[in-house]
């Protein structure tokens, strides 16, 4: 739930709207058994490759946002 809330405003800043891909677009976490998972979910009208790539530019992009969050 950490991540959930660390990662919840940049995704939705940056994929709706920075890049305005879509009406929806949510960052959330699924709970199963012992282990957990983050949701990326955008309802868009844009290819749903074009939709991956730029999730995972993002995903790929979460370090870069940890190293600038403030102590």
């Amino acid at each position: 739930m950490l991540v959930e809330r660390l990662f919840e405003g940049p995704f939705f800043e940056t994929l709706r709207t920075q890049e305005q891909l879509g009406y929806v677009v949510r960052l959330g976490s699924i709970e199963f058994g012992r282990g957990s998972a983050l949701t990326f979910i955008i309802q868009s009208e844009r290819a749903p490759e074009y939709l991956e790539e730029r999730i995972n530019s993002f995903i790929e992009g979460m370090p870069k946002l940890l190293d600038e969050l403030p102590q």
